[in-house]
């Protein structure tokens, strides 16, 4: 079972959209049920990431980058080796040249690595 999604409790349209957009990550102590939409992005923290909400509140998420890159494509996406964003808040796009650049995610200028900047390119531009 992936930990990070979840099916309809019951059927109907409007559960299972609902459902979908739910998802259920490991916090300390317990299990957080966060709405996708609520996500901007991801910030690596060592073997931790730190969810941060499109309101400005953030929470310890207690799994890797990697492991939510893989779990959660492909509403989000991954622009750097420390940061996972939420496709649907990029606002911009910016070339910093040198292959490289930076996405605004809730009013947050957040670095794209060099490796990542094609990719953001062609999923995002």
């Amino acid at each position: 079972t992936n930990r990070h999604s979840g099916g309809p409790d019951q059927p109907g349209e409007d559960t299972a959209f609902a459902e979908r957009d739910l998802l259920r990550l490991p916090i300390p102590g317990g299990i957080l049920r966060e709405s996708l939409r609520k996500i901007a992005y991801f910030e690596a923290r060592g073997n931790y990431a730190h969810l941060y909400r499109m309101d400005g509140t953030s929470q310890v998420v207690q799994d890797s980058l990697k492991n939510l890159t893989a779990a959660l494509a492909p509403d989000l996406l991954r622009i750097h080796r420390s940061f996972l964003v939420n496709r649907r808040h990029v606002s911009e796009i910016r070339a910093k040249g040198g292959g490289t650049g930076e996405v605004v995610v809730a009013n947050k200028p957040l670095p794209v690595g060099r490796k990542y900047w094609p990719d953001v390119l062609a999923e995002l531009g």
